[in-house]
């Protein structure tokens, strides 16, 4: 279904007044232990934004760090050959970024992960 602007306007604002009319519609139970619930699904999506944001940060780091030849600081990433086996941090997926949890697959993407 395509939708151009006015149409977008109109949705929301029935949609809005959906909302509203359910909420007059709630006791003071429902309504308490709904804004408990929305707190809560707030709080875990602020949790996994800043987890992304953390993520593509190490990954920015990375980057910025081969690009520029930059001496890292202990902990940062550094590219395989340039530790020891021992050392090594784990590997990051080639096409997103996150960090990949050993498998043969990204679990975040789901891309090939190469084998180094």
């Amino acid at each position: 279904m395509d939708f151009n602007d006015e149409d977008m306007k109109r949705y929301l604002e029935e949609q809005k007044k959906k909302v509203e009319a359910m909420i007059a519609a709630m006791t003071p139970e429902e309504r308490a232990e709904a804004e408990k619930r929305f707190a809560a699904a707030k709080a875990a999506d602020e949790a996994a934004m800043n987890k992304t944001l953390e993520e593509a940060r190490r990954v920015m780091e990375m980057n910025t760090a081969q690009e520029h030849h930059i001496e890292p600081y202990p902990g940062a990433y550094v590219p395989d050959g340039a530790r020891s086996d021992a050392e090594k941090p784990a590997r990051f997926c080639p096409n997103c970024g996150a960090k990949a949890g050993g498998g043969k697959f990204c679990e975040y993407c789901g891309s090939p992960l190469k084998t180094q």
